[in-house]
């Protein structure tokens, strides 16, 4: 059960991660897309 529940939080730490990667993407095309309208 504690192998499950850490897995579980290392999940959760990658979706976190990969939520944090993606705005910072969007945030990047965004002002790409402003500089140059």
């Amino acid at each position: 059960k504690k192998m499950f529940n850490s897995m579980k939080d290392l999940s959760e730490q990658k979706l976190r991660f990969g939520g944090l990667i993606f705005a910072i993407i969007g945030f990047i095309i965004i002002a790409y897309i402003k500089k140059f309208q």
